[in-house]
């Protein structure tokens, strides 16, 4: 999933006692952060639930392009409105997100679980930068309770309805049957954030999505020592 361990793994992991200068290290601070209610739903919690009491996992088994609306308001009451396109391969072991809260940097993020490195693809400056990557865009959240609630329909696409509980967090999720996320609401230490389906293909997805354009100049990502 996308989550806290995204960026400690990037950040922590990859790279200890340095972070990213300037804006390529933002950008991957608010792609992770803007995405962290796209967690998916928990494994059995304390053990007992049964296994129709999870939501199904987000590895869908056909590749999908989501469109969203986002909203995000921060703990200190900002509010951020904008639209956000997933491309998740078969599996759910490649992702790349596109758009985000800063329009003027046009780019987007590539996560490739398969080989294990991310892509920070620019643009305006015709770029990418190479970060290494564990895996692990999809997981399970341990520490949360998951109730059916019921079903809607998102994007002309029924769904089915999950309250989330955990100790820091709560959402309201509608996921697909076969696990891909057409709407969640939450909270959690970050704020509020809500992502509404607005379009939902099914499309194949060609492999050139999830890799660099070619032409592009590869850049190494620049360090600093923490303070």
């Amino acid at each position: 999933m996308f989550d806290e361990l995204v960026l400690r793994r990037l950040s922590a992991r990859s790279f200890p006692k340095l972070v990213f200068i300037g804006r390529m290290f933002g950008m991957l601070r608010a792609l992770a952060t803007r995405l962290i209610m796209v967690a998916v739903a928990s494994t059995s919690f304390a053990g007992t639930l049964a296994a129709q009491d999870r939501p199904p996992a987000m590895e869908p088994p056909t590749d999908a392009t989501i469109q969203f609306d986002t909203r995000h308001i921060s703990k200190e009451g900002v509010a951020e409105l904008y639209q956000m396109r997933l491309y998740v391969a078969a599996g759910g072991m490649r992702v790349r997100a596109d758009g985000g809260p800063v329009p003027s940097d046009r780019g987007y993020m590539i996560f490739d679980g398969v080989n294990h490195r991310a892509f920070k693809v620019s643009d305006t400056e015709r770029t990418y930068t190479e970060l290494p990557f564990a895996g692990g865009l999809f997981r399970y959240d341990e520490g949360m309770k998951s109730v059916r609630k019921g079903t809607d329909m998102v994007a002309g696409v029924a769904c089915t309805i999950w309250e989330m509980q955990g100790a820091q967090k709560t959402a309201t999720k509608c996921i697909t049957n076969d696990g891909v996320l057409l709407r969640v609401e939450g909270n959690g230490p970050e704020g509020h954030e809500m992502m509404t389906a607005t379009l939902l293909s099914r499309a194949r997805l060609t492999d050139d999505i999830f890799q660099p354009p070619v032409g592009y100049k590869k850049l190494l990502p620049t360090l600093k020592q923490q303070p």
